[in-house]
């Protein structure tokens, strides 16, 4: 599994698969990764060429700054998950990649 914390790096990255006609299936997800999101991961390997989840905590998802400060950020179980589930690449940009 590759990671990716660019939206340049995830282009490039995606774009031979896109040259060879495969399927590229999109998981996006805030991390914290529960069975719902594995199971969602599962079918976007089994249904595609090439399976890309994110993991992004978005701000402007939360009303108040303490509900985000509060939101779990789990990493490495994530990634451990998502490798698991025969995820091919993960997106994890920052706030400041994602609203540059």
């Amino acid at each position: 599994m590759i990671i990716l914390e660019t939206k340049n790096a995830l282009e490039q990255a995606l774009q031979k698969h896109r040259d060879n006609d495969t399927a590229i299936g999109f998981v996006p997800t805030m991390g914290a990764l529960h069975f719902g999101h594995i199971s969602l991961v599962e079918r976007c390997r089994r249904e595609n060429g090439v399976a890309v989840a994110s993991i992004f905590v978005n701000p402007t998802q939360f009303n108040d700054k303490k509900d985000l400060a509060a939101y779990p950020r789990t990493m490495k179980e994530d990634l451990d998950k998502l490798t698991a589930a025969g995820c091919d690449f993960v997106f994890a940009p920052s706030v400041t990649e994602m609203f540059s």
